[in-house]
This record gives structure tokens, C-alpha cells and sequence, in this order.
């Protein structure tokens, strides 16, 4: 089972799926890793859990879902510090899966909608400008053109 930890990011319940599989801790001291804790893998993960709870607690919602690299490392190092007097080195962690509530989700997906259509916008009016810009260039350069063709006579 995987751990799920329920914290609230910017007064919103955020659901974080926590990956602590095999493979990503190594024993390095054998009599340590008996003798220093009992249940290795379930103390990790108490220590995962309270660890990324304090993490999280100080970021806002965007930056956790943004930084996720960045509170995977954060996370690797201070559990990493916990474990090594256990006779383990902490690997790798990773946050697996971050679930805003539905309600922000859907917020979130029209922010991004409207991020969207901004930027088109924004690129629409200035190929408008550019294109209007070139048309003037051009409007004055057959200008030039006929008034200085509009001096000479052919003889």
C-alpha cells in the first residue's frame, strides 16, 4: 500500500501519493539497520510522511505542483540525514501523484484555458500590427517611388 498524505496547501486539501518502493534506500550498516530501528520501512515512511508535511506546509499550491523535483530533493536529504543513523542511505523518494480537489482542478484547467486564449490574442494582435506595419512601409515605399517617377520625364 502506498502512502497517501492529506495536507491542506493554501486552505485547499491536497492529496499526496508517496512512493517508497524497493529499491530506493541501501542498507549500509546491516547491525544498524536492526539493532538502531525496528520496521525500517515503516519508520521511513513515518519520517517521509512528517517530513513532507512540513515541506509542503510551507509552499503554496502552484509551487507544489510545480516543484516536485525540488520537494522530492528536499525530501531525499532530510530523510537521508534521519536514516543514516539507521545504517541506511536514503536513494531516491518521489512524490508519485498530487491531487487537488475537484473543485480546484477545475479552476485550474480554466486558468490554464484562459492562459491559452490570452496568448492567442496577444500573437494575433501582433501579427495584425506587423502586417499593418509592412502594408505602411510598403504604401510609403510606392510612394517615394511614383513621386521620384513623377519628376523625370523619358526623353
Amino acid at each position: 500500500m502506498k502512502p497517501v498524505l492529506i495536507v491542506w496547501v493554501n486552505q485547499v486539501v491536497v492529496v499526496l501519493l508517496l512512493s517508497l518502493g524497493l529499491g530506493f534506500a541501501k542498507v549500509i550498516d546491516a547491525v544498524s539497520s536492526v539493532i538502531e530501528v525496528e520496521r525500517f520501512r515503516d519508520a521511513a515512511q513515518g519520517i517521509a510522511m512528517t517530513t513532507l508535511r512540513a515541506v509542503v506546509g510551507d509552499l503554496t499550491l502552484n509551487d507544489v505542483l510545480a516543484k516536485r523535483d525540488q520537494i522530492n530533493q528536499v525530501l531525499r536529504i532530510k530523510m537521508d540525514e534521519v536514516t543514516a543513523r539507521w545504517g541506511v542511505k536514503v536513494t531516491m523518494v518521489e512524490i508519485r501523484e498530487i491531487q487537488p480537489p475537484r473543485d480546484v482542478q477545475d479552476a485550474m484547467t480554466r486558468q490554464m484555458s484562459a492562459e491559452r486564449t490570452r496568448r492567442a490574442v496577444v500573437t494575433e494582435a501582433n501579427g495584425k500590427r506587423e502586417a499593418a506595419i509592412m502594408v505602411a512601409e510598403g504604401e510609403k515605399q510606392a510612394a517615394i517611388l511614383k513621386a521620384e517617377g513623377g519628376g523625370r520625364r523619358k526623353s
